[in-house]
């Protein structure tokens, strides 16, 4: 895994890993900006990422599912949330604006109906 990568315009991005957790990034620096990553040591899953004054934190199922997503920035809050049928299937996902996504399963393939 690179510690550095430069880009084409010169800037350099550098990386810091997780090698228990298959080497996820834990930070990011670029232009003295930061961003930092925080996974669940078992599952591996990303529970948090921050940047500043942003962040966003994930909240998961104990049948290890995404439920939600909260983002602030600036003490600006939003959420996001997904719902599932027991048996674990996509049923809706609600943006941040409220809006809402629903799934219905068909034979070949899922069909997406998007609400305002």
């Amino acid at each position: 895994m690179p510690s550095t990568v430069t880009l084409p315009s010169s800037k350099k991005v550098e990386y810091t890993y997780i090698p228990e957790l298959e080497n996820a990034v834990n930070s990011m620096k670029a232009d003295g900006i930061v961003q930092t990553f925080n996974y669940n040591k078992q599952t591996g899953q990303l529970l948090n990422a921050r940047e500043a004054s942003s962040k966003l934190e994930k909240i998961w199922s104990k049948a290890e599912q995404l439920k939600e997503e909260a983002f602030s920035h600036n003490a600006q809050n939003r959420k996001a949330k997904h719902t599932y049928t027991l048996k674990g299937a996509p049923v809706a996902y609600t943006d941040v604006t409220g809006k809402q996504t629903q799934y219905s399963m068909g034979y070949a393939w899922p069909r997406h109906q998007y609400y305002r």
